[in-house]
């Protein structure tokens, strides 16, 4: 029992930091880290000096990996926003339809899993509220939908709790994207019909039901394809993108009329989201070049 309770002291350590005393991440992940060696080196555990090593060479090589990606998508987001083309997006998503289905959907299943698949950090929020807000929905309304978007895509960071995951239960990475895409299907399919009905009520998702349906659907399909064909990392990115696609596809089927600025909108969306496309081409080339390094390496040292 002191055994379980002495190993369990970390975590309690981490939750204790960061939500009493209020302790950056940076910090307590030191201190969680200090406590856990002591721990471990503690009579009750009979651990030497040497036997650490091995977890903090591969503990150090995983954290190389995630700041790297982290450090590079928190950048792209800010560089765009600097720019103004996270605005231009919104701006794009929310005037190419005065369809408030449509409107929730970009928005929820749309845009804020983008944002959320590269930048993290419930950024999105910060986006999506006030743009259902000026749409005309309550506030209350745009809060729950905004803050349930969040909950969409956990592939969130570059799918950071993926890898993660995958690195501390030593499970394959590949499997696990596409293991964890199945069994979130169906709940892409509950999150798009939650955002409607919270959105426009229950009458007028009864009359779209198919048409939500079928965007949640889009959403997981994509997302299991990018993880099974492309990459886990890109599997969130690659499913917003499409969800947008589509859904402009399908609001554009359904207008009559295609005047110059329609087309000059749809040219300055696609410009917009290019740098999300560039980092998708250059993060699947990075993965690409990392297995077959891997590869290599595991030929040569079986020789």
């Amino acid at each position: 029992m002191l055994k379980f309770l002495l190993a369990i002291l970390p975590l309690i350590s981490i939750i204790f930091m960061i939500f009493v005393l209020k302790k950056s991440s940076i910090f307590t992940g030191i201190v969680a880290c200090f406590l856990t060696a002591a721990i471990a080196l503690s009579p009750f555990f009979h651990s030497s000096i040497f036997d650490l090593t091995e977890p903090i060479i591969k503990s150090s090589l995983t954290t190389s990996v995630i700041a790297y990606i982290l450090f590079f998508g928190i950048l792209l987001f800010h560089l765009m926003d600097k720019a103004g083309a996270i605005d231009g997006i919104a701006s794009s998503i929310t005037k190419a339809t005065d369809d408030k289905i449509f409107q929730i959907l970009i928005l929820a299943l749309g845009l804020s899993p983008l944002i959320e698949s590269v930048s993290g950090f419930g950024l999105a929020v910060i986006v999506i509220a006030p743009l259902l807000i000026a749409l005309g929905f309550s506030p209350m309304k745009s809060s729950l939908i905004a803050l349930i978007s969040l909950c969409i895509i956990p592939w969130g960071t570059l799918a950071m709790g993926t890898i993660i995951g995958a690195t501390l239960g030593n499970v394959d990475l590949d499997k696990m994207g596409m293991g964890s895409a199945l069994m979130c299907l169906p709940i892409y399919i509950y999150y798009a019909l939650l955002v409607v009905y919270i959105g426009v009520g229950f009458r007028a998702l009864k009359k779209r039901l198919f048409t939500v349906l079928f965007v949640g659907l889009i959403l997981g399909a994509s997302v299991w394809v990018c993880n099974r064909f492309v990459s886990v990392e890109l599997a969130g990115l690659f499913g917003s993108l499409t969800v947008i696609f589509v859904i402009f596809l399908m609001i554009k089927k359904r207008n009559t009329t295609h005047g110059t600025a329609s087309l000059e909108k749809e040219s300055n969306t696609i410009k917009n989201i290019t740098p999300y496309l560039l980092l998708i081409v250059l993060l699947f080339i990075f993965q690409k070049m990392l297995s077959s390094y891997h590869n290599n390496f595991f030929v040569c040292s079986c020789f």
